[in-house]
């Protein structure tokens, strides 16, 4: 409950409020049982307090069943029917890769964000089962 409280009241105070009270929990609350080599479930909070904090919340994240995206966009381009579609034998190719990609993937994640060093893109892929 006491974490849920504290997330609460550091949400409602705003970004840079909430990063110095934040800070200041940690310090007091937490730095004596998650630091150094013996830090308490292998979480040195002393290191993460040092890090740069250059980096800014994602301003856009993705996340999403790329075996049901790939399966979904393979039948679709199946279906065809638009007067513009691609030759019978273009879609049936088309449709076998993304029924390839569809066996291949699980999950996919991404997140972009905006930092002083450009616009940086980063993500996960699961390999499916």
């Amino acid at each position: 409950m006491m974490m849920f409280s504290l997330a609460l009241a550091l949400a409602q105070a705003g970004p840079g409020a909430a990063a110095s009270a934040g800070h200041d929990v940690l310090e007091l609350v937490c730095l004596e049982c998650h630091t150094g080599a013996e830090a308490e479930a292998g979480f040195d909070i002393a290191s993460m307090l040092a890090a740069d904090a250059d980096e800014q919340p994602p301003f856009m994240s993705v996340d999403i069943d790329a075996q049901r995206y790939y399966s979904f966009v393979g039948d679709a381009i199946a279906a065809g029917g638009d007067e513009d579609a691609p030759s019978p034998e273009m879609q049936e190719a088309m449709q076998d890769a993304m029924n390839a990609l569809s066996d291949m993937y699980g999950r996919m994640t991404m997140n972009v964000r905006f930092t002083s060093r450009g616009v940086e893109m980063d993500g996960d892929v699961t390999i499916a089962d």
